[in-house]
């Protein structure tokens, strides 16, 4: 199961209280994360720029609700082609955020892919992160931000970063 929660108020308070009046329409964030639930967090790290990732008081936000149901948080993510993604991790404080809050980062450009296929008649196969597969569930968390082809980037755009970059090219 993937949830989608959108950073859209930068600059407004983000607390569990909002988020979770936010997930009440699903049944709360306890009827999405189990109990040993392995979840896959998937921020928006495009870039090295404060501006246009997703905000890390949500994401604290996020993986204090998935610990509290009793799920396993893991960060991962993906760089855009512009940029490296580890030099993104060290700029934007990614690594230190990720001890602070006990939980694993994975860099997506340096971990163990599978490939799946894509369409049946085509024949056509991608790369993904095995953590994508293993991962019971999956929040995707986008940055809501304009973009030159898309006029808004949104939540599908963010799962392109699950794509190895050799993929991504050829999608």
């Amino acid at each position: 199961m993937a949830l989608v929660v959108w950073d859209q108020n930068p600059a407004g308070k983000i607390t569990s209280e909002r988020i979770t009046k936010l997930l009440a329409p699903l049944g709360g964030i306890n009827s999405i994360v189990r109990s040993g639930d392995l979840v896959l967090i998937k921020p928006n790290f495009v870039a090295p720029f404060p501006h246009a990732v997703t905000d890390f008081r949500l994401l604290e936000q996020i993986i204090c609700m998935v610990k509290d149901c009793g799920g396993k948080p893991v960060l991962g993510e993906s760089s855009g082609f512009e940029f490296e993604t580890e030099a993104t991790f060290e700029i934007l404080g990614v690594k230190e955020f990720a001890l602070k809050h006990q939980i694993p980062l994975i860099n997506f450009d340096r971990t163990e892919f599978i490939s799946i296929k894509l369409n049946e008649s085509l024949n056509k196969y991608v790369q993904i992160p095995k953590i994508v597969v293993k991962a019971d569930r999956i929040i995707n968390v986008p940055k809501l931000k304009r973009h030159s082809l898309t006029k808004a980037t949104i939540g599908a755009k963010n799962l392109f970063g699950l794509l190895s970059l050799e993929s991504r090219r050829r999608v």
